[in-house]
């Protein structure tokens, strides 16, 4: 009780003013101060804020670049419309004024291949395409696709994402951890993955030893020796595929009910196992490392995740791309993994993209949709990862060119991998 100096009137020890007289109290006492002192934030509730603010921050990036966006085209083209209207008698000798104001898009992306770099550049193979065809029966040849390049990257947050990506291989490269560690928090990670899908996980024997004995072969070609690489069937219907640190790669069943030939088996394998050897997997390990008790605080680990998640579309499609230099090294057609991702693609609409006939809100809220839209997307839509292979692989045959690639039907139907039996 905390009793009232000028009435001497009880009250409860929290009371700040006397319920008698209304005299303030003077509530000083150990267990008056306790009770109105600030609660304590809790580590995890501090992490969920930060994160909070985090995808505030993201989100509100998106709308300025909407915003911007909309402004600058807007802008330059009624800016474009009066030069024209005050220049009527030299209009003849200015074709195209538009093409003299660049899109800003354009001009970021210059500045920032000229600051960090480019993530799209071809790198060396470390086998010959040329030599794994010759005697081959199930091939396809490289002069019956005529791609055309395109431009896939048409909002100003691909920009920025490449930035991001670039800058997330240089930390990936600084916070490296030695190979034996990767692979053990890879046995941990395995040990959990087995208990989750239990009786579902290697059930499926020649399926397991196909995809086994594929995998086998292509991490043959990786740039980081070391890891140790294995690979699992889980039985399940989802058409999907994931790698964890320490060379774990899992595809499932309804993937491969997908599937239709080697060439495309092996695309699937080899951008899983460029996602470790590119340290996709372990990177977010790799940051939160030091920090007391990271590995068991699902808090720190989300956020982790969610910092990377403004670029981790950005991680597959490096992984498609680096995925097709490993195959096409080893003989097998490119251009079936760009057939498997249009067999994905479903006609829809962009989201967010306006008509020539919107409003001006339509347009800046279709802007900003996209932009809100590919930030948040973890995966590229299969109709942009049809567009950036492509591209990839007009260079790709460009340094490297073949006449005759592998596709092997016949070693997918009957579960005998190319190097096994050659068709």
């Amino acid at each position: 009780m905390n009793a009232c100096h000028a009435c001497k009137a009880p009250n409860d020890s929290d009371a700040i003013f006397c319920t008698s007289c209304g005299t303030r109290l003077h509530n000083d006492t150990p267990a008056g101060v306790a009770a109105h002192r600030p609660k304590a934030v809790s580590t995890g509730q501090r992490i969920t804020m930060v994160v909070g603010c985090a995808l505030a921050l993201g989100l509100g990036l998106a709308l300025i670049v909407g915003l911007t966006r909309y402004i600058t085209d807007t802008a330059a083209k009624s800016a474009v419309r009066e030069v024209e209207k005050t220049l009527p008698k030299i209009s003849d000798f200015v074709p195209d004024i538009a093409k003299v104001i660049p899109k800003s898009k354009k001009d970021v992306a210059k500045i920032v291949d000229t600051a960090v770099g480019t993530d799209q550049s071809t790198g060396e193979l470390k086998g010959d395409p040329e030599k794994f065809a010759p005697d081959l029966r199930d091939i396809e040849y490289c002069r019956d696709h005529h791609y055309t390049k395109t431009d896939c990257t048409d909002l100003l947050t691909d920009t920025f994402q490449q930035g991001a990506y670039v800058v997330q291989g240089e930390l990936a490269q600084i916070t490296q951890l030695p190979v034996e560690e990767e692979n053990r928090i890879g046995r941990t990670v395995a040990k959990q993955i087995a208990k989750k899908f239990g009786g579902a996980m290697d059930k499926d024997k020649e399926w397991q030893r196909y995809v086994q004995t594929l995998g086998n072969k292509l991490v043959s070609h990786v740039n980081r020796p070391g890891i140790a690489y294995h690979f699992h069937v889980i039985r399940n219907a989802a058409i999907n595929a994931f790698a964890i640190p320490g060379g774990g790669i899992y595809v499932y069943t309804g993937l491969l009910q997908k599937i239709d030939n080697e060439a495309q088996l092996a695309a699937v394998l080899a951008h899983e196992i460029k996602h470790v050897d590119l340290r996709h997997c372990i990177f977010v390990f790799q940051m939160i490392k030091k920090l007391p008790e990271a590995m068991q605080n699902p808090y720190l680990f989300s956020a982790g995740k969610m910092i990377t998640n403004p670029y981790s579309a950005r991680q597959e499609a490096d992984a498609d791309r680096r995925g097709v230099d490993l195959i096409y090294s080893f003989g097998y057609s490119p251009y079936r993994i760009v057939a498997f991702w249009q067999s994905l693609a479903t006609p829809h609409k962009e989201t967010g993209r306006s008509t020539p006939e919107a409003s001006g809100l339509g347009t800046i809220l279709g802007n900003v949709f996209e932009e809100v839209d590919n930030v948040l997307r973890s995966h590229p839509r299969p109709t942009k990862r049809v567009c950036l292979l492509k591209n990839h692989i007009i260079d790709l045959t460009e340094a490297h060119p073949a006449k005759r690639v592998y596709v092997g039907k016949w070693n997918f139907k009957n579960k005998e991998t190319m190097f096994e039996k050659r068709v």
